[in-house]
C-alpha cells in the first residue's frame, strides 16, 4: 500500500516504525540527549508514551513535535551520531520538524527524511513495529507499507 504525503525534507528510509498518538516535546524528550543512557537514542520524557522507548534506527510516527527551539539541534545532535530514527512522519511538522530536516541535509551532508500531511489515517493502521519504507522527493512523498 503507498500513501501519498508531503515531503518537508528529503531523503529515503526504511526500518520499522515508532508509533504515538501524543505529539512530542522535543526538548523534554531529548533534555539528556548526552547522558549514558540516552547513547541508546531513548526518549526521556516521562510523561510521554514512549518514555524509555528507543527510537534509533527507527522510523518515528507522530502528530508533532513541540517545544524549545533547543530540541532541533539536540535532535541534529543525534542525527549526527547516528542515534537518531531513520525518518519522521508527522500530521504537521513544523518548523521544528523542518529545521532538522534541512540543517542535516545542508550541515552533516546526511539526508534525515521528513514527511507530513499523510492522506491516511497512519494513526489507525500502523502499530509500533511494522515495516514502512518512507521516500521524500521534492515532488512529494510516498510512505509505503508493504
Amino acid at each position: 500500500m503507498e500513501i501519498p504525503a508531503r515531503t518537508v525534507s528529503c531523503g529515503t528510509a526504511r526500518g520499522r516504525v515508532v508509533v504515538s498518538a501524543q505529539p512530542l516535546n522535543l526538548l523534554v524528550a531529548l533534555k539528556a540527549s548526552l547522558a549514558w543512557w540516552h547513547r541508546l537514542g531513548m526518549i526521556g520524557d516521562a510523561d510521554h508514551d514512549l518514555f524509555g522507548v528507543r527510537t534509533t534506527g527507527r522510523i518515528l510516527v507522530l502528530p508533532t513535535l513541540y517545544g524549545s527551539t533547543m530540541g532541533a539541534p539536540m535532535l541534529l545532535e543525534l542525527v549526527r551520531k547516528r542515534l537518531a530514527p531513520r525518518a519522521l512522519i508527522l500530521q504537521d511538522a513544523g518548523s521544528l520538524a523542518a529545521a532538522v530536516g534541512a540543517l542535516a541535509h545542508a550541515w552533516l551532508e546526511r539526508p534525515f527524511p521528513v514527511v507530513d500531511r499523510p492522506q491516511d489515517d497512519l494513526w489507525a493502521r500502523l502499530k509500533t513495529g511494522d515495516l514502512v519504507v518512507v521516500s521524500a522527493q521534492p515532488d512529494g512523498a510516498v510512505i509505503t507499507i508493504p
